[in-house]
């Protein structure tokens, strides 16, 4: 493997959990191709019909979300460092498209792994096979924690015009039904509670005995914009 030494390829998720002298076997028996691209090309892409994991040796890259033939402008989603991974889904996913476009932010150098390359290297050595595991078990936790904060900030959203609405045509203090609310706002009462919860610490209202009061109905306005 060219220019690639143990030092680094120990920081890749994929022989992380390796000895140092499988390490270097298995970069012996499967050494991959390393590619160098200048700053401004495009690395890959929704388009790419090769399924390949790449890792960045050297260099930046951004990771930026297609936009038809827009798609170098930039609207970058995350920025690569070296020893960052991507592509894994295309391999491991049937039928599965790159989701986004890297381009090298600067001179970047790249060490790609084929489809065939992979599975055979995790054939042979069954722990690449376990961290590849782990490393999209992080990555599922990691949207799924997006989609988290997203869904919740929706909710309190929702809740907080709701409140907003009541707040107006009953005043500061008003009865509160958790039930006929998450219905109305077609919500699950335990997001609605947890939205309920984050207001009561952000000083935006209190809630007894299924009564509401608002205490900071400005802040309550703001939280209905999403601020």
């Amino acid at each position: 493997m060219n220019r690639i030494d143990l030092t680094f390829l120990k920081k890749l998720y994929l022989f992380r959990d390796m000895p140092d002298e499988q390490i270097l076997r298995a970069a012996e028996e499967f050494p991959g191709r390393t590619v160098t691209f200048a700053k401004g090309e495009r690395i890959a892409s929704p388009d790419d019909v090769c399924r390949r994991i790449g890792f960045l040796v050297r260099g930046e890259c951004s990771v930026v979300h297609p936009r038809g033939e827009d798609d170098l402008l930039p609207m970058p989603m995350n920025t690569l460092r070296p020893s960052d991974a991507f592509g894994v889904m295309t391999v491991f996913a049937k039928n599965e498209r790159f989701p986004s476009v890297i381009v090298a932010k600067t001179e970047a150098e790249i060490l790609f792994y084929t489809e065939e390359e992979m599975l055979s290297l995790m054939t042979k050595h069954p722990s690449a096979a376990i961290a590849t595991a782990r490393f999209l078990a992080g990555r599922i936790a990691f949207l799924n924690r997006k989609i988290d904060n997203f869904s919740g900030r929706c909710c309190e959203e929702k809740l907080s015009s709701f409140l907003l609405s009541e707040y107006e045509k009953k005043g500061d203090r008003f009865a509160f039904s958790a039930l006929s609310a998450a219905r109305q706002l077609n919500i699950g009462r335990a997001s609605l509670y947890r939205a309920l919860d984050h207001m009561k610490e952000e000083g935006i209202l209190s809630f007894e005995n299924r009564t509401v009061c608002i205490v900071n109905p400005e802040k309550l306005r703001k939280n209905k914009k999403g601020n």
